[in-house]
Protein backbone atom coordinates (compact mmCIF):
# COMPACT_ATOMS: atom_id res chain seq x y z
CA UNK A 1 0.00 0.00 0.00
CA UNK A 2 1.44 3.39 -0.71
CA UNK A 3 1.70 6.07 2.09
CA UNK A 4 -0.77 8.24 0.75
CA UNK A 5 -3.35 5.64 0.78
CA UNK A 6 -1.80 4.39 4.47
CA UNK A 7 -2.72 8.40 5.83
CA UNK A 8 -6.00 8.33 3.84
CA UNK A 9 -6.84 4.98 5.79
CA UNK A 10 -5.20 6.35 9.34
CA UNK A 11 -7.76 9.05 9.18
CA UNK A 12 -10.70 7.30 8.70
CA UNK A 13 -9.65 5.09 11.33
CA UNK A 14 -8.85 7.80 13.19
CA UNK A 15 -11.83 9.70 12.19
CA UNK A 16 -14.09 6.57 14.13
CA UNK A 17 -12.24 7.01 17.08
CA UNK A 18 -12.71 10.37 17.71
CA UNK A 19 -16.45 10.03 16.89
CA UNK A 20 -16.84 6.98 19.82
CA UNK A 21 -14.74 9.32 22.22
CA UNK A 22 -18.20 11.25 22.12
CA UNK A 23 -20.40 8.43 23.57
CA UNK A 24 -17.76 8.54 27.03
CA UNK A 25 -17.62 10.89 29.97
CA UNK A 26 -14.44 10.70 31.83
CA UNK A 27 -15.80 8.00 34.51
CA UNK A 28 -16.66 5.74 31.65
CA UNK A 29 -13.40 6.20 30.44
CA UNK A 30 -11.59 5.11 33.75
CA UNK A 31 -14.45 2.42 34.07
CA UNK A 32 -12.10 -1.24 33.83
CA UNK A 33 -13.98 -5.18 33.26
CA UNK A 34 -11.08 -6.25 35.93
CA UNK A 35 -8.37 -5.71 37.16
CA UNK A 36 -6.37 -7.34 34.44
CA UNK A 37 -7.81 -5.49 32.28
CA UNK A 38 -7.03 -2.23 30.44
CA UNK A 39 -10.04 0.65 30.51
CA UNK A 40 -11.20 2.28 27.63
CA UNK A 41 -9.37 5.40 28.46
CA UNK A 42 -6.16 3.62 28.71
CA UNK A 43 -6.46 2.34 24.88
CA UNK A 44 -7.09 5.67 23.88
CA UNK A 45 -3.23 6.32 25.70
CA UNK A 46 -1.87 3.81 24.66
CA UNK A 47 -2.86 3.97 20.75
CA UNK A 48 -1.55 8.33 21.11
CA UNK A 49 1.94 6.68 22.99
CA UNK A 50 2.84 3.71 21.20
CA UNK A 51 2.38 6.12 18.10
CA UNK A 52 4.22 9.22 18.90
CA UNK A 53 6.54 7.83 21.80
CA UNK A 54 7.26 4.27 19.97
CA UNK A 55 6.22 4.20 15.96
CA UNK A 56 6.91 7.23 14.53
CA UNK A 57 10.12 7.21 16.26
CA UNK A 58 10.74 3.94 14.69
CA UNK A 59 9.68 5.74 11.20
CA UNK A 60 12.39 8.28 11.68
CA UNK A 61 15.26 6.29 12.64
CA UNK A 62 15.21 4.05 9.52
CA UNK A 63 15.07 7.13 7.58
CA UNK A 64 17.93 8.72 9.21
CA UNK A 65 20.13 5.84 8.88
CA UNK A 66 20.79 2.43 6.22
CA UNK A 67 21.00 0.12 9.07
CA UNK A 68 19.71 -3.15 8.46
CA UNK A 69 18.41 -2.53 5.20
CA UNK A 70 18.95 -6.02 3.73
CA UNK A 71 17.03 -7.53 6.96
CA UNK A 72 13.38 -8.90 7.01
CA UNK A 73 10.40 -9.49 7.92
CA UNK A 74 9.66 -12.83 9.41
CA UNK A 75 6.59 -15.12 8.93
CA UNK A 76 4.39 -13.52 11.02
CA UNK A 77 5.38 -10.12 9.85
CA UNK A 78 4.92 -11.17 6.30
CA UNK A 79 1.04 -12.70 7.03
CA UNK A 80 0.44 -9.31 8.63
CA UNK A 81 1.69 -7.23 5.65
CA UNK A 82 1.63 -9.24 2.58
CA UNK A 83 -1.06 -11.66 3.02
CA UNK A 84 -3.66 -10.30 6.11
CA UNK A 85 -2.95 -6.54 5.85
CA UNK A 86 -3.47 -6.28 9.10
CA UNK A 87 -2.82 -7.83 12.78
CA UNK A 88 -4.24 -11.05 13.23
CA UNK A 89 -7.56 -11.52 14.95
CA UNK A 90 -6.07 -12.53 18.31
CA UNK A 91 -5.66 -11.40 21.81
CA UNK A 92 -2.50 -10.38 22.19
CA UNK A 93 -1.42 -10.51 26.05
CA UNK A 94 1.42 -8.61 27.40
CA UNK A 95 2.30 -8.84 31.04
CA UNK A 96 1.64 -5.77 32.97
CA UNK A 97 5.12 -3.51 33.37
CA UNK A 98 5.16 -0.05 33.96
CA UNK A 99 6.56 0.80 30.78
CA UNK A 100 3.87 -0.62 28.67
CA UNK A 101 0.58 -0.62 30.69
CA UNK A 102 -1.23 3.15 29.83
CA UNK A 103 -1.80 5.33 32.75
CA UNK A 104 -5.47 6.08 33.08
CA UNK A 105 -5.88 9.87 31.25
CA UNK A 106 -6.35 12.45 33.63
CA UNK A 107 -9.09 14.18 31.58
CA UNK A 108 -10.81 13.58 28.16
CA UNK A 109 -8.88 16.76 27.12
CA UNK A 110 -5.48 14.98 27.27
CA UNK A 111 -6.77 12.20 24.45
CA UNK A 112 -8.66 14.57 22.28
CA UNK A 113 -5.45 16.66 22.14
CA UNK A 114 -3.89 13.53 21.56
CA UNK A 115 -5.54 12.25 18.70
CA UNK A 116 -5.25 15.51 17.18
CA UNK A 117 -1.21 15.43 17.86
CA UNK A 118 -1.29 11.75 16.40
CA UNK A 119 -3.42 13.44 13.21
CA UNK A 120 -0.80 15.87 12.50
CA UNK A 121 2.33 13.77 12.63
CA UNK A 122 1.31 11.29 10.74
CA UNK A 123 0.35 13.99 8.35
CA UNK A 124 4.02 15.78 8.77
CA UNK A 125 5.76 12.48 8.63
CA UNK A 126 3.90 11.35 5.00
CA UNK A 127 6.33 13.69 2.35
CA UNK A 128 9.48 12.48 4.80
CA UNK A 129 8.50 9.02 3.33
CA UNK A 130 9.66 9.47 -0.24
CA UNK A 131 13.02 8.10 -0.31
CA UNK A 132 14.12 5.06 -1.40
CA UNK A 133 17.17 4.10 0.74
CA UNK A 134 16.04 3.80 4.49
CA UNK A 135 17.01 1.48 6.85
CA UNK A 136 15.08 -1.05 9.24
CA UNK A 137 14.87 -1.34 12.88
CA UNK A 138 13.88 -4.50 14.67
CA UNK A 139 9.90 -5.21 15.69
CA UNK A 140 9.35 -7.32 18.54
CA UNK A 141 6.74 -9.59 16.77
CA UNK A 142 7.36 -8.97 12.64
CA UNK A 143 11.39 -8.78 13.12
CA UNK A 144 13.04 -5.60 10.59
CA UNK A 145 10.33 -3.47 9.40
CA UNK A 146 11.33 -0.30 7.37
CA UNK A 147 10.02 3.22 7.96
CA UNK A 148 7.06 2.78 5.63
CA UNK A 149 6.23 -0.30 7.25
CA UNK A 150 6.21 1.17 10.46
CA UNK A 151 4.07 3.86 9.02
CA UNK A 152 1.74 1.02 7.87
CA UNK A 153 1.74 -0.30 11.04
CA UNK A 154 0.50 2.74 13.09
CA UNK A 155 -3.30 2.33 11.16
CA UNK A 156 -2.90 -1.14 11.85
CA UNK A 157 -2.20 -0.82 15.44
CA UNK A 158 -5.26 1.42 15.66
CA UNK A 159 -7.64 -1.20 13.99
CA UNK A 160 -6.15 -4.29 15.92
CA UNK A 161 -7.42 -2.17 19.49
CA UNK A 162 -11.02 -2.14 17.76
CA UNK A 163 -11.74 -5.43 19.31
CA UNK A 164 -10.63 -4.58 22.53
CA UNK A 165 -12.80 -1.86 22.35
CA UNK A 166 -15.84 -3.92 21.36
CA UNK A 167 -15.07 -5.95 25.00
CA UNK A 168 -15.04 -3.26 26.80
CA UNK A 169 -18.19 -1.36 25.39
CA UNK A 170 -19.86 -4.70 26.11
CA UNK A 171 -18.71 -4.31 29.34
CA UNK A 172 -20.23 -1.27 29.68
CA UNK A 173 -23.51 -2.33 28.18
CA UNK A 174 -23.74 -5.21 30.59
CA UNK A 175 -23.49 -3.01 33.65
CA UNK A 176 -25.88 -0.49 32.95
Amino acid sequence: MNNTKTLKKFNKTLEFWNNELNKYDIDTLLEKPNSESWSMGQVYIHLINSTLNFHLQQVKTCLENKEHSEKKKNFKGIMTYNILGSFPPIKINVPPTEFYTPKQPENKEEIIKGLSKVKTEMELTLPTLETEKQGKTNHPGFSYLNGNEWYQLIEMHFRHHLRQKTRIDQFLKDKK
